[in-house]
């Protein structure tokens, strides 16, 4: 596993690292390891980190913004040890936003919490209102700069507290769970986020348990469990192996599920890359994916169409699911499906939801 490699010249800095950790030890109990050993490069390429409550996911993205200090090991950032810095020594260098806005947002004002970042790291006035209006546009908050943040919808105060870092202008993003009390255009627009940043050579690291948020929108995905990497590669690399997945005690995306489902010999991420293959370029504006067990179609397929849009491709197994406000139209059966066996249980599904 490169992640865990660990030998000093494999860990000298590139043009593109941002950060080199080498053989990290922390706990937060004497005696119960955290990290252990823990051998790591993080280049710019978006970066999601997953796995379970306790893998030790926090912790690690901490002592990179220097919340937390190593028990051994070093730190590395743009090739400079950073293990002894201080959260405000780091502040014009590594932005952090916390899973709860509430644990960050202080401004009765929602231009003053923007600005407020920027202007504390020594950015002047007239650049950091460029940042800040830059920021409320890619967040979707333009127009509620006069706002209260405690009175706007707990997704409007994950958007403001995202905002307030990327003002700062920083060169490294960390975002712990950005998708958390987010619908579809929310999600849509944090995508945008990672997408602007990482097109402007920034790094973006997630903490995420939202798998097909992962797929959709990261190159670099890392599986932790109990303090170790057990996974290190491209989204379509990591979620192929199925050994990391079971020990990490994590599901694949439900593209990757619908496709095996489905019998593809091929395995797609994202809605877009198997309409592109399979389906020739349908529209797919608003669509999302489903495989579902029989026994829960109805509930689960309301619940998706409620998040995700008036659209939704659906795979049926079982029985072909119908409402009265549904139009369901037949797409295409597997490709690799002999043709005497296709059947409505085998069928992809177009359902318009409009009504429901």
């Amino acid at each position: 596993d490169s992640a865990q490699a660990g030998g000093p010249s494999e860990l000298a800095v590139s043009s593109d690292e941002q950060f080199c950790i080498k053989n990290l030890d922390f706990s937060y109990l004497a005696d119960v390891p955290v990290l252990k050993k823990l051998n790591m490069k993080l280049d710019k390429c978006p970066t999601a980190i997953i796995g379970q409550n306790g893998a030790g996911k926090t912790t690690l993205v901490k002592l990179l913004k220097g919340l937390l200090k190593p028990v051994s090991g070093s730190i590395y950032f743009h090739g400079e040890d950073i293990s002894g810095k201080t959260v405000a020594m780091l502040a014009g260098n590594v932005g952090y936003v916390f899973q709860n806005p509430d644990d960050q947002i202080f401004k009765y004002n929602v231009m003053d919490e923007i600005l407020f970042g920027p202007l504390n790291i020594g950015m002047d006035a007239e650049r950091a209102k460029k940042e800040a209006e830059r920021a409320l546009k890619l967040t979707g908050l333009t127009g509620k700069e006069k706002e209260n943040p405690y009175d706007l919808e707990l997704y409007e105060r994950k958007m403001t507290a995202i905002a307030s870092v990327l003002a700062m202008d920083t060169d490294v993003l960390i975002l712990d769970e950005p998708t958390i009390a987010q619908d579809w255009k929310g999600r849509q627009i944090i995508g945008g986020i990672i997408r602007s940043l990482s097109e402007r050579g920034k790094l973006v690291i997630a903490i995420l348990h939202d798998m097909d948020f992962v797929a959709e929108n990261f190159e670099r995905v890392i599986i932790m469990a109990h303090g170790q990497v057990l996974a290190d590669g491209t989204a379509k690399e990591v979620f192929a192996q199925e050994e990391a997945l079971k020990k990490a005690r994590l599901q694949k995306p439900y593209v990757m599920q619908l496709c095996e489902a489905l019998g593809y010999e091929k395995s797609y991420l994202t809605v877009e890359e198997l309409l592109k293959d399979q389906f020739h370029g349908i529209p797919i504006h608003n669509l999302c994916l489903s495989a579902l067990p029989e026994d829960e179609t109805r509930l689960r397929l309301e619940k998706e169409a409620r998040r995700f849009g008036t659209n939704l491709l659906y795979i049926s197994r079982g029985t072909v699911f119908q409402e009265e406000n549904a139009k369901i139209r037949c797409l295409s059966p597997a490709k690799n499906q002999k043709k005497e066996d296709e059947n409505e249980n085998s069928q992809v599904l177009l359902v318009d939801l409009n009504g429901l």
